[in-house]
C-alpha cells in the first residue's frame, strides 16, 4: 500500500505483480490518465481520494490500517534500495 510520489507508484506496482501482491495506489483526483492506465497495466488497483498529495496520503494510511496493507512511504521507509541492494534499518 502506498500513495504516489513521483514513479514510486509504478515501482512498487511492478514489484508487486513479480511477486503476486496486491498493491494498492491511492492518489488525488485529476492526476495524469497515462499514469493511472500505466499503473493499472502493472496490477495495481487504484483508489483516488482528495484534491490534495496530502489528503491522499492521508487516507491511504488510514486504508493501510484498516486492511491490514503495509503501507510503503516513497521517501520515508525504513527499508530502501542504496546501491542496488535492499537495507533495512
Amino acid at each position: 500500500m502506498r500513495r504516489p510520489r513521483g514513479n514510486h507508484a509504478q515501482s512498487v506496482a511492478y514489484a508487486g505483480k513479480l511477486i503476486g501482491a496486491r498493491v494498492v495506489i491511492v492518489m488525488p483526483e485529476g492526476v495524469s490518465r497515462v499514469k493511472v492506465e500505466a499503473l493499472k497495466d502493472l496490477g495495481a488497483e487504484i483508489v483516488f481520494h482528495g484534491k490534495v498529495f496530502d489528503e491522499a496520503l492521508d487516507y491511504a494510511m488510514s486504508l493501510a490500517n484498516r486492511e491490514g496493507l503495509l503501507f510503503v512511504h516513497s521517501t520515508n521507509e525504513h527499508c530502501s534500495i542504496q546501491g542496488g541492494l535492499v537495507r533495512c534499518t
